[in-house]
């Protein structure tokens, strides 16, 4: 319900009595966790590819990103109002707000949205920015760097870090680019306090389709996993 941090959860936990608090801090440290996983996953093939062990740097760059989202996400939850008054500030806010709705277990996370918007775009603009470099940076070496200097490994090693690398590449960047402009959407209504519901639908509908669009472009991608697809859809062990 942007640009008001509420909402309520639909799913198996829901039906299982997992509250909607437990259920929104989870969502929220899985969400830190794939981000981080993703930038620890670049860097580790930067890292091969530049023929080095950083592990250092690696360990590093992964406990400083789990500081700054764990504080982000502590933050966010400890801004959040008394739900008894916080409702009818919402359903007031929300025009032709569906009476059916209300039924559910609303869970209002913060009413002004300012601060956890920035935190939004800050945390999307930082991962963005450590993925484009290493993604080029690794690119870098893969091509001109190699053509400057007499590698260690045959024409064929390096062909074969080419294309695992770019393939690992599209499988990462695909997905990311559906859920990027809905998070940025997300942040810019909060901070600028713009609601519109067509848009937030939109927003739900591109963030459901993440998994889909995961699993179909590894399958796309990578022919290991699309042959054993295949043969497991057509019976063959």
């Amino acid at each position: 319900m942007f640009p008001a941090i509420a909402g309520y959860p639909i799913g198996y936990f829901t039906s299982w009595g997992v509250s909607t608090p437990i259920q929104t801090a989870m969502t929220l440290f899985f969400i830190s966790g794939c981000i981080l996983s993703i930038t620890c996953l670049l860097l580790n093939r930067y890292n091969l590819i530049r023929h080095r062990r950083c592990d250092y740097l690696q360990n590093y760059l992964f406990g400083i990103g789990l500081l700054v989202t764990s504080l982000a996400i502590l933050i966010s939850l400890s801004q959040v109002p008394e739900q008894r008054t916080a409702l009818p500030k919402i359903y007031e806010y929300i025009p032709c707000f569906p009476i059916e709705h209300r039924n559910h277990p609303i869970f209002v996370m913060n009413l002004d949205g300012d601060l956890i918007g920035a935190l939004i775009v800050i945390i999307v603009f930082g991962a963005t920015a450590q993925l484009l470099y290493f993604l080029f940076a690794s690119i870098y070496h893969l091509t001109i760097r190699n053509q400057q200097k007499v590698s260690a490994f045959s024409t064929r090693t390096r062909n074969l870090q080419k294309a695992f690398f770019y393939s690992i590449s599209l499988q990462i960047f695909i997905p990311i680019f559906i859920i990027f402009f809905p998070w940025i959407y997300v942040g810019i209504s909060c901070v600028f306090d713009y609601y519109n519901q067509a848009l937030n639908n939109l927003v739900t509908l591109d963030c459901g389709f993440h998994g889909i669009v995961s699993s179909i472009s590894m399958l796309a991608i990578h022919k290991p996993y699309r042959d054993a697809v295949i043969k497991l859809m057509m019976g063959d062990r």
